[in-house]
């Protein structure tokens, strides 16, 4: 682009407020990336310690406590894993893995397990469906599976772009 876009400014091709409005949005994220910060404390701090077993622990806690049912129906929770016959997990976050991360958007390896994995733990009749092969996905192709799968079970909602349902 640096070789050809003198001249295609000179020949007319291109407009300068079109490259404006390129750069402009260029530059937007690498502002937002931190491109142009200097480095400051985070930087220094590795993932030996952040994705130490405490550091872990700790975000998994923090995902625990920030887990809210807007309202607890009929007493529901908590839950009881022994009242339950099955469980389905819907939504296109089912089966990610790599939810903590830290600063400079690196997953820690090793995590651990999937949201189906921890049902799996309490309620070994855990099923799954996608419905959208991710969040910001167009394509509906799966729903008709998530509905089915919906169906045979009664709604409990779960985190953010999934859905716990237990029957």
């Amino acid at each position: 682009m640096g070789q050809h876009t003198a001249s295609a400014l000179k020949n007319g091709n291109v407009k300068e407020a079109e490259l404006d409005v390129l750069l402009a949005r260029l530059f937007k994220v690498r502002i937002r990336l931190g491109h142009f910060d200097p480095p400051g404390p985070l930087q220094a701090i590795g993932a030996d310690q952040v994705c130490s077993p405490y550091a872990l622990e700790l975000a998994r806690d923090g995902a625990r406590q920030g887990s809210v049912l807007v309202k607890n129906a009929a007493g529901l929770l908590p839950l009881d894993a022994s009242k339950f016959q099955s469980a389905a997990v819907i939504g296109p976050n089912a089966h990610l893995t790599n939810t903590i991360y830290y600063y400079g958007g690196r997953p820690c390896a090793g995590n651990g397990g999937t949201a189906v994995d921890a049902i799996k733990q309490h309620i070994a009749a855990t099923t799954s469906a996608l419905g959208v092969p991710t969040v910001g996905s167009s394509d509906t192709s799966g729903v008709g599976n998530a509905t089915a799968l919906a169906a045979a079970v009664s709604h409990v909602q779960g985190p953010p772009f999934s859905t716990v349902l237990f029957h």
